[in-house]
């Protein structure tokens, strides 16, 4: 050995040859173990549109609107979801995103509601974080879940009651070709978030001309605090390597309100009051164009993922053994 070695080092382009191939080998352990890792983060070039078709119930207007009546208004909606990462906002460890959505009319495209916000991600957990351009405190996951998603039970942020819920793990399955786990929040009767437009406290006459009900339990001149509730049951398709958000589908969900008497000395027909109204319904799933090309961006993840973890460092590899062998037998 001691004869090639020295072999190796009277040639400068053995030598060289062999230096390099060491390099590669080493390179391959420390890019796989170290270097891979550390680049695998949430990424800042989102660009996809999600569609969902759904059926939405008006039961109740805020104050200030028409009132509904007795009967509720339907609308068959489409839901557009666009979602990006501005430019600029985003840093070394958090994704800023944001989310142009729009509920729309299908009979005649009107825009139901309007709705621009901003989430802010870890980019190597990828949960939700405070403040670092977030436009609230959020928490758990939503938009992009953790690398690597385990089989288990995760927090899920839920908009409807302003806070993460339980994400049931329900099954593992495929998803127009990907592997896919399936979770599911679930729950009835939770404190909603107060809906735009809706106070916190009003009139016994404004509460029975806001629910078009004159018949209510109520004094005109008594104050009523009102509670909102909410229902919901959606399902959230995700590709766990990456943790991409596939789809979030059959969603079926429902905000209410219930009543109480505010005023000091109620009159006999205010303490009376007890009751609940439904504010609206919306079941939404979204469409199979969309979760198309939801599954198509979880694969170009995929890829980048086996390019930084396995592609690469078995290229630096099987390079450096190529390049060691022939500095070494060559000499």
């Amino acid at each position: 050995m001691s004869s090639r070695w020295r072999g190796v080092k009277s040639s400068k382009a053995n030598l060289v040859l062999f230096t390099v191939g060491i390099f590669l080998i080493v390179l391959s352990g420390l890019w796989r173990f170290t270097i891979a890792p550390a680049i695998r983060v949430v990424a800042t070039d989102l660009d996809l549109v999600r569609f969902y078709d759904g059926n939405l119930s008006v039961f109740v207007r805020p104050p200030g609107q028409p009132p509904v009546g007795p009967t509720p208004i339907n609308y068959s909606v489409t839901i557009q979801s666009k979602e990006s990462n501005p430019v600029g906002r985003s840093t070394t460890s958090v994704a800023v995103i944001e989310v142009q959505s729009a509920v729309i009319d299908n009979a005649n495209r009107k825009h139901l509601s309007d709705d621009t916000s901003l989430f802010a991600v870890d980019r190597y957990t990828a949960q939700q974080v405070s403040d670092h351009g977030s436009d609230k405190s959020r928490a758990g996951y939503y938009l992009v879940f953790p690398f690597d998603t385990p089989k288990a039970d995760i927090p899920i942020w839920d908009p409807a009651t302003g806070k993460a819920q339980k994400g049931k793990f329900v099954k593992q399955e495929k998803f127009d070709g990907v592997n896919a786990y399936v979770f599911k929040v679930a729950y009835a009767g939770r404190p909603a978030v107060q809906p735009a437009g809706y106070p916190k406290q009003m009139t016994g006459a404004e509460l029975k001309s806001m629910l078009f009900n004159p018949a209510l339990p109520v004094a005109d001149t008594d104050t009523v605090t009102l509670h909102y509730m909410a229902n919901q049951t959606i399902t959230y398709i995700v590709e766990p390597i990456s943790g991409t958000l596939i789809s979030m589908t059959d969603a079926e969900g429902s905000v209410y309100l219930s009543a109480s008497d505010a005023t000091p000395t109620p009159t006999a027909g205010a303490a009376a009051l007890s009751f609940t109204q439904v504010i609206s319904k919306l079941d939404f799933t979204e469409t199979p164009t969309s979760q198309q090309a939801a599954a198509t961006f979880a694969n170009e993840e995929i890829k980048k993922i086996d390019l930084q973890y396995d592609y690469l460092p078995i290229g630096f590899l099987i390079l450096g053994i190529v390049c060691t062998l022939i500095g070494w037998f060559t000499a």
